[in-house]
């Protein structure tokens, strides 16, 4: 059997998207994303995963994410739990790259 494509894995996994506990909710998915981004501990960033979490938890749609953003080489969340370049990471994964500047009000 002839191995299939990322491409094509990818595809067959996003039509099953449509039913995610998070369809409609591009906005809080993120305002997670970016909170994890932003996260300086480790402590901060699983606090983040854990509120995305639990909206996956229960989620029709677990498995397609997950499947869809491993050949997707997604870098974000799904599937409840935080990927770079479609590889999952810990809880308390941190994101790579400059954080931004907190000032004093």
């Amino acid at each position: 059997m002839r191995p299939m494509s990322r491409v094509v894995l990818a595809r067959q996994a996003s039509w099953q998207l449509a039913d995610a506990n998070c369809a409609g909710a591009a906005g809080q998915w993120a305002q997670w994303e970016a909170e994890h981004h932003r996260a300086s501990t480790s402590l901060q960033a699983a606090a983040a995963v854990r509120a995305a979490a639990a909206l996956c938890r229960d989620c029709p749609a677990l498995a397609a994410c997950a499947d869809w953003a491993e050949p997707e080489q997604y870098t974000g969340l799904a599937a409840g739990t935080m990927y770079e370049n479609g590889r999952r990471r810990p809880e308390g994964w941190l994101a790579p790259g400059p954080k931004p500047a907190v000032t004093a009000n």
